[in-house]
C-alpha cells in the first residue's frame, strides 16, 4: 500500500514538473516574441543621393540620428544636437523615407552631421539651369520685383533693394537661372559692370542681338 502511495506521489510530481516545464518554455517563447515586437525597426522604403540646400529652422523637436530614425542601425548622436545648429545653413545629400517620415542626412561644410527629420528643414529653391548668358537690355517693369544678391529663395540670397531704384537704367546680363519661381537674371549697370545682382526676367527688356553687321560698297 505504502509503495503504491509513494508510486502516485512520484507520477504526480512529475506531471507537476512536466507541467511546470511547459508553462517556463511557453512564458520564455512569449517573452521572446515579445522582445522582438519591441526591437522591430522600421524599414527603410528608399534611400537616394540628393543635392539640397536647406536651414536648420525647425530644430527644436528633432535630433541627429546615424541612420533614419528608428531603422536598423540608427543611434542618437549625442554629439550633435539640431538646437545648436539652429538657423544654419546645411547641404542635403542624401534622402530616405520610412512608415515615420522623410530624413535628410546633413552636410556642414566637409563635415557629415547626422540624420534629421524633414520638418525641422526650411528649403531654398533649386536651380534647374544656371548658365553663362550674355545679353544687353533695360529695366523697365519695377512693379513688384526686387533686386537680390542671388536668385530669389535660393541660399545666400538676400534682398538688396526695390527694383524701382533702377528703372530705365541700361544693363549687361552675365547669366540666367531658372528655377521653381521663375527665371532671374545676373546683372550690372552698363556704366558700373563690376556691380552685379539678380532681378527677375519679367523686369527686364532685352536688346535684340545683331547676328551680322556687314559693310556693303
Amino acid at each position: 500500500m505504502l509503495k503504491r502511495n509513494v508510486q502516485r506521489g512520484m507520477i504526480s510530481l512529475i506531471a507537476i514538473m512536466m507541467f511546470l516545464s511547459m508553462f517556463s518554455f511557453t512564458n520564455l517563447n512569449s517573452i521572446k516574441t515579445v522582445e522582438a515586437a519591441t526591437t522591430a525597426y522600421n524599414t527603410i522604403e528608399y534611400n537616394k543621393s540628393v543635392n539640397l540646400d536647406a536651414n536648420i529652422a525647425y530644430p527644436e523637436t528633432n535630433a541627429f540620428w546615424s541612420a533614419p530614425y528608428y531603422s536598423e542601425g540608427s543611434t542618437f548622436i549625442s554629439s550633435a544636437t539640431a538646437p545648436a545648429y539652429a538657423k544654419k545653413d546645411v547641404k542635403l545629400i542624401r534622402e530616405a523615407k520610412t512608415e515615420r517620415g522623410i530624413y535628410y542626412q546633413v552636410k556642414l561644410g566637409d563635415k557629415i552631421i547626422g540624420w534629421l527629420d524633414k520638418r525641422a528643414f526650411k528649403f531654398y529653391e533649386m536651380p534647374s539651369t544656371d548658365i553663362a548668358y550674355s545679353r544687353t537690355g533695360k529695366i523697365t517693369n519695377t512693379s513688384g520685383h526686387a533686386v537680390w544678391t542671388q536668385p530669389c529663395g535660393q541660399i545666400n540670397s538676400t534682398l538688396k533693394g526695390p527694383a524701382s531704384d533702377y528703372l530705365n537704367k541700361e544693363i549687361t546680363i552675365w547669366r540666367k537661372v531658372e528655377n521653381k519661381r521663375g527665371t532671374y537674371y545676373q546683372f550690372s549697370e552698363t556704366k558700373t559692370p563690376n556691380t552685379k545682382a539678380w532681378l527677375d526676367a519679367r523686369a527686364i527688356t532685352l536688346y535684340d542681338q545683331v547676328h551680322f553687321n556687314e559693310e556693303y560698297n
